[in-house]
């Protein structure tokens, strides 16, 4: 705990508090695989604000598998691929494009591991959202943090695996 208390000083206010939430969370739910670097986008932007908002903030390629819509709350209202973004007429909203695509594939915080892997695996995902009891988004999973959490370190090297 000592350990834990010095290195967290070492970090700035907000990193140290994002980690210390994610420590709040067992190894073995979702909440304790996923990660908070994500992108997420309010629905009213149309394709085009998206894009220059994009390039602006450059977030790094593990961040953008997917991006993610929310509302003025913070809840997750869709999920889109950069294809389906740079596809669409440069004034078309976020909300449009996420129109009729139904249920939005995502995990609870507190779902076991072998569950959320198993929803990855299902609908063949390169990352999942997360989600808090209100439906707020507040981290994802990618498939290489996934398979990290399935397989121990020993294993993985033995198959062969890297990530």
């Amino acid at each position: 705990a000592e350990r834990a208390d010095e290195l967290l000083g070492a970090l700035d206010a907000e990193d140290a508090r994002t980690v210390r939430e994610l420590m709040a969370y067992p190894e073995d739910v979702a909440g304790g695989m996923m990660t908070t670097s994500y992108v997420a986008l309010d629905a009213h932007l149309t394709a085009q604000e998206t894009i220059d908002t994009l390039r602006r903030i450059a977030p790094p390629a593990e961040e953008i598998y997917y991006l993610y819509v929310v509302d003025e709350g913070g809840r997750l209202s869709g999920v889109i691929s950069l294809r389906d973004l740079i596809v669409a007429p440069p004034t078309t909203r976020l909300s449009e494009l996420i129109a009729d695509r139904g249920e939005v594939v995502h995990v609870q915080v507190e779902m076991p591991r072998d569950e959320v892997i198993e929803i990855i695996d299902k609908y063949n995902l390169l990352a999942v959202p997360v989600t808090d009891d209100d439906g707020r988004l507040v981290g994802v999973i990618t498939v290489d943090d996934a398979l990290a959490a399935a397989l121990p370190e020993e294993r993985r090297r033995l198959l062969g695996v890297r990530l």
